[in-house]
């Protein structure tokens, strides 16, 4: 009875992972296999041509590939914002490093900002993403810079350049395209939330006897219900969302009264 007790007790503390979190392991379960490919593929043809560059190449991709493994475990541990800090620094360091060992590769690895911000975009508000915008930016000037002064340690055969870059081009469109479809489905649901709760509201107020009003004091607008409008005599049509609907249509001292005794910006006209 105690080892059920134990499971039972381990179960309910389980925490069930959020949409975010959920789409956040989907990213990583894309983008983990396709960062340890390439490490392979690149330590493979180093040892194949004995190139310096290009094994340097496979040992950043590995990695990277590790500190993607521990932002996996960080999203099922609950640090969701530590594990987006770790995918998208970690992506611009890896740029980096990468540019200075292979210069040439500078027209996919100039992709590698942009995706570190659209996988932050979902998670990071405010001073956080505007700092990471600006470290984005700096990346991609200095991975330019690199480009034009470095020289690359090796040159490996043509035909595998030619190959590698665009492989990386291709999984690096199927990237963002994922990050644009993860974006997209976030999208509809929140509109279908918003639906929902409107018809919901749309629900009460028509179950209520009473016309319901809003005021959005920073905008200055009040929202009016169908049922407000009615009981003075109006069409939907016929009143708009200024203050001055209310006040033009009662003197200003009954009006004054009548918004004091409301004691907030939002209530219910009475049919009496």
């Amino acid at each position: 009875m105690r080892a059920a007790h134990d499971r039972d007790g381990a179960t309910a503390g389980k925490r069930n992972p959020e949409p975010d979190d959920l789409r956040l392991l989907q990213f990583l379960n894309w983008v983990v296999p396709l960062v340890f490919g390439f490490a392979a593929l690149a330590g493979i043809a180093a040892a194949l041509f004995s190139d310096t560059g290009l094994l340097f190449a496979g040992a950043i991709l590995l990695a990277y590939g590790g500190l993607l493994l521990v932002a996996r475990r960080r999203v099922g541990g609950g640090e969701r914002g530590a594990a987006v800090g770790i995918i998208c620094v970690g992506l611009l360091l890896a740029a980096l490093l990468m540019s200075a060992v292979q210069p040439g590769w500078l027209a996919v690895l100039v992709l590698t900002p942009l995706i570190s911000v659209a996988v932050a975009l979902p998670y990071v508000r405010g001073g956080d993403l505007l700092r990471l915008i600006l470290l984005a930016w700096l990346t991609v000037v200095v991975m330019a810079i690199l480009s034009r002064t470095l020289e690359p340690l090796s040159e490996p055969p043509g035909w595998f350049t030619d190959v590698f870059t665009a492989s990386a081009l291709a999984a690096a469109t199927a990237v963002v395209l994922l990050l644009l479809w993860q974006f997209s489905s976030r999208l509809n649901e929140m509109l279908a939330q918003t639906r929902a709760a409107e018809e919901r509201y749309a629900l009460a107020e028509r179950g209520v006897n009473d016309g319901l009003w809003d005021w959005d004091l920073r905008r200055d607008r009040v929202y009016y219900s169908s049922r407000w409008k009615a009981m003075l005599g109006h069409r939907e049509d016929e009143v708009g969302p200024e203050p001055e609907e209310w006040f033009g249509r009662c003197t200003r001292r009954t009006a004054g009264a009548s918004w004091r005794r409301s004691g907030s910006t939002s209530g219910a006209a009475g049919g009496t």
